[in-house]
C-alpha cells in the first residue's frame, strides 16, 4: 500500500515528522497476519461506507487506517537507493497510469504527458519493467473496472462509460479477455 503526498494533503493529514512523513517517503508495512485482519476489517468497513457515501467517515477512517499503519508498522529501507532514469520514468508512467486511465488509453498520450517519444516510453518500460506500457493501462483499468464492478451499484454501461470505452460491448470484449469472466458474470460473483 503506498500513497502520495497530494493524498494526504486530500485527507488534511496533519503530518509529523516522525510517523507518516516517514511513511510518505517509504509506503510499505511490515505487518503479522493478525495485525493483517485488523487492515481488513478497516477496509471492510471502508468499502461500506463508500458504498453509503458518507464521506466525512470515509476520510476520517482513512485518516486511521493510515495513522494505525504509519505508528509502528512503517518499513525503512535498509540503505538510500538513487533511482535511475529509467525507475523515475517507469514511476511516473505508472502513476499517470492511475491517475487518468479512465480518460487516457493511448501510450501517446502519456509520452506527450511526461515530454517523451512514445517510442521511447515504450522501449523505457518495456526494459525496466519486462511488460509492455499498453499492459499497464490494460492492468490499471482492469483493476478499476473489478473495483467498480464489486463495490458499486452502477450498471455495466455506466462503469463502461466511467471507463472511457466506446460502449459497453467494446468494456465486455476487454474485461473478458483480460479476467475470463464477462463484466455481468465477475460483478454476481463478486457481490
Amino acid at each position: 500500500m503506498g500513497f502520495t503526498t497530494q493524498f494526504a494533503e486530500v485527507l488534511n493529514l496533519k503530518i509529523p515528522q516522525s510517523h507518516l512523513s516517514q511513511t510518505l517517503l517509504y509506503p510499505s508495512w511490515r505487518i503479522s497476519e493478525s495485525q493483517m485482519a485488523v487492515v481488513l476489517q478497516y477496509l471492510d468497513l471502508l468499502r461500506m461506507l463508500i458504498e453509503q457515501k458518507k464521506t466525512a467517515a470515509t476520510l476520517n477512517l482513512v485518516r486511521s487506517l493510515l495513522y494505525f499503519l504509519a505508528e509502528d508498522y512503517a518499513v525503512q529501507p535498509q540503505q538510500a537507493h538513487t533511482l535511475s532514469r529509467a525507475e523515475q520514468i517507469c514511476g511516473q508512467y505508472l502513476s499517470l497510469v492511475e491517475m487518468h486511465c479512465r480518460e487516457q488509453h493511448t501510450v501517446e498520450w502519456y509520452a506527450s504527458q511526461m515530454c517523451l517519444a512514445p517510442k521511447y516510453l515504450s522501449n523505457v518500460v518495456n526494459q525496466t519493467l519486462n511488460i509492455s506500457p499498453n499492459s499497464c493501462i490494460d492492468k490499471a483499468l482492469t483493476r478499476q473496472a473489478k473495483s467498480l464492478l464489486s463495490s458499486t451499484s452502477l450498471s455495466i454501461q455506466q462503469i463502461s462509460d466511467r471507463l472511457g470505452f466506446q460502449n459497453q460491448s467494446h468494456f465486455a470484449s476487454f474485461f473478458k479477455r483480460r479476467t475470463g469472466f464477462s463484466p455481468t458474470a465477475f460483478k454476481t460473483y463478486a457481490m
